[in-house]
């Protein structure tokens, strides 16, 4: 497939190599998809982790694991809160969590628990229990929020489908760099993934844990070295400029559609979708279209802009490859900034690493037989420019 990245492709890749950042850190411990074999998973369906809150005998709950989002909302009448008294008394502050795409609103009580992994594998020496501590929401009521406004108090005015005291909820948001003006509160220690307090009882130490996450088909591998990266290519990751927080910023990515000129912004790899979603500048497509046809050639590469990408995922709308990287379909919106949501089928294409010690975001393709490939999908990393 002859692109605009051709140059860039051409061009030596990034020398940042993951032996030399992780090769004293030996930490880590890994959390499997729930339900899934010892093959992992087909990413077919959305993925969920399994926790016990309070303890390791507390309740159990399995959401399912979003990395489009940052922070855990779970029924207030499971996790402790007595409705009897308010937040601050129970040392908490109100809250809210908002899911832009589907207008749900969540209100509550920001409380910290410790969670609980891995408490009912069978295997601890492979899945040890990993002890987590997060901010998670405690929630009272939930509903469409039609006019959400972060800026505003209070931020939802036009509310619809209101439940109160529900029950039938639960959400483990594992992403990172969500803060915006409709998610101020979706900050890092609303993440259990990134704020492990013990592994298998041992507290963990900075000396031999590396802060960080591989999200790969067969779970959420905590703690980074040299094993779980190895073959990762990595590049920087921009700290957020979100007033008062301490984040990395989204993956940066630049897409072309056919032979549109890139247009990069940030990228979300998102297990919460089966389908894909792009924003791009208006005039860079000739015609508005809700959605990319058949046939359409699309291309992302990931990497920081001006410099050549570490990786590229490329695919033909409506057409099957192996791995099927393709997603149900590609809506698109000419508005700014630049912006692409790959759709969780990306996974497998590739694992993804979130090194959240040092502010650096790696990819590993996921090697495949081959058996039908589309000559036209190509998954690149460095070792392939």
């Amino acid at each position: 497939m002859v692109s605009n990245f051709a140059k860039l492709l051409a061009a030596a890749a990034l020398p940042l190599a993951a032996a030399s950042r992780y090769t004293n850190f030996t930490t880590s411990a890994m959390i499997p998809w729930a339900g899934a074999d010892s093959s992992g998973v087909d990413w077919q369906s959305p993925v969920h982790l399994s926790f016990r809150i309070n303890s390791p005998s507390g309740r159990r709950f399995t959401p399912l694991a979003d990395t489009g989002s940052q922070g855990i909302v779970l029924p207030a009448k499971y996790v402790g809160y007595d409705f009897n008294r308010g937040c601050e008394e129970q040392g908490g502050r109100h809250g809210d969590e908002y899911l832009s795409s589907s207008r749900v609103y969540y209100e509550g009580c920001w409380v910290e628990r410790a969670l609980f992994f891995n408490v009912d594998e069978r295997n601890h020496s492979l899945h040890p229990v990993v002890e987590t501590h997060a901010t998670l929401l405690a929630m009272v009521n939930s509903s469409r929020c039609l006019d959400y406004d972060a800026t505003r108090t209070p931020p939802c005015l036009d509310k619809r489908d209101m439940c109160i005291n529900s029950t039938g909820v639960a959400m483990l948001g594992i992403g990172f760099g969500r803060e915006s003006s409709a998610a101020s509160q979706a900050t890092p220690d609303k993440n259990p993934l990134r704020n492990v307090a013990a592994i298998n009882s041992q507290p963990v130490s900075n000396t031999s844990f590396s802060a960080g996450y591989v999200l790969d088909s067969r779970g959420v591998a905590l703690g980074l070295t040299d094993a779980n990266t190895a073959g990762a290519a990595f590049y920087a990751l921009q700290p957020v400029a979100y007033p008062g927080v301490a984040d990395w910023m989204g993956a940066r990515a630049c897409i072309v559609i056919n032979d549109t000129a890139p247009a990069c912004g940030n990228a979300l790899l998102d297990t919460g979708l089966n389908q894909s979603y792009v924003s791009l500048p208006i005039g860079t497509l000739p015609n508005p279209i809700p959605k990319l046809p058949n046939g359409s050639r699309v291309q992302i590469a990931f990497g920081e802009p001006g410099l050549p990408p570490v990786a590229v995922e490329e695919f033909v709308v409506g057409t099957p490859s192996v791995p099927n990287v393709n997603p149900w379909h590609v809506s698109v919106a000419l508005r700014t900034p630049t912006f692409v949501n790959t759709g969780r089928f990306f996974y497998r294409g590739f694992s993804v690493v979130f090194d959240d010690l040092n502010g650096y975001f790696g990819l590993k393709k996921v090697e495949s037989d081959g058996v039908g490939e589309n000559e036209g999908q190509r998954l690149v990393v460095q070792d392939d420019l």
